[in-house]
């Protein structure tokens, strides 16, 4: 009876430890595995290009955007996504400029990437404007 009740005991403790191991159904969560929840990045600010012709845009607080493509004005409104901006259509200047690219005239909508912001037509990617500041407003002349 000794050897009896000594192995149903060894086999219990055995079966209280494996199942303590079973929490959570049987998972382990890591602290860093932890979902977070991060506001999105506000695109407020300029977002300029070191290119000759310096196009950029500025996107202020209340939905606006102003800009330029390096020579042609931009202007309209932006609502904020997850990861950048959708631009509404837009009016712009017609002027003919030579030996300038306007690329960023037909953006459609931005997506930010750190201080980098890419300018898409659709699924096209047209280029990339990096953070000039944290502060709205024009600082080109």
């Amino acid at each position: 009876m000794k050897r009896t009740l000594s192995t149903s005991f060894a086999g219990l403790f055995a079966a209280a430890v494996l199942l303590s191991g079973c929490g959570q159904n049987g998972a382990t969560v890591e602290s860093s595995q932890q979902p977070t929840t991060q506001e999105p990045r506000s695109i407020v600010g300029t977002w300029g290009s070191d290119e000759k012709s310096h196009p950029y845009l500025t996107f202020s607080a209340d939905g606006r955007v102003e800009g330029t493509d390096g020579c042609n004005g931009i202007f309209t409104s932006y609502e904020q996504t997850n990861d950048g901006a959708e631009l509404e259509p837009y009016i712009s200047t017609r002027r003919a400029c030579v030996g300038i690219d306007p690329w960023l005239k037909d953006v459609t909508r931005v997506a930010m990437n750190g201080d980098e912001l890419v300018a898409y037509s659709g699924s096209d990617r047209l280029g990339v404007l990096k953070r000039e500041g944290d502060t709205p407003g024009p600082v080109h002349s």
